[in-house]
């Protein structure tokens, strides 16, 4: 029983921290919502997968971009 509290414990910190950052908050504000002590821990909490695609997809689009120019973009 104890595993599954940790479990929605943290499903739901995560889900909160990353709201929190998406809306703009300051790590430091998630920290102390999360009660952490350490930046380093709530880090840990926040999903930043959709960040993460987008910045590499944008990369790819670049990159054809540059391609498709010639090199020149």
């Amino acid at each position: 029983m104890i595993l599954n509290r940790r479990r929605l414990f943290r499903a739901r910190a995560a889900s909160g921290a990353t709201e929190a950052e998406k809306a703009g908050a300051e790590l430091a504000d998630v920290s102390g919502g999360l009660t952490h002590t350490n930046d380093k821990t709530s880090v840990r909490y926040i999903r930043r997968r959709a960040k993460k695609i987008a910045t590499v997809a944008n990369a790819r689009l670049q990159s054809r971009v540059a391609a498709d120019d010639g090199g020149t973009a």
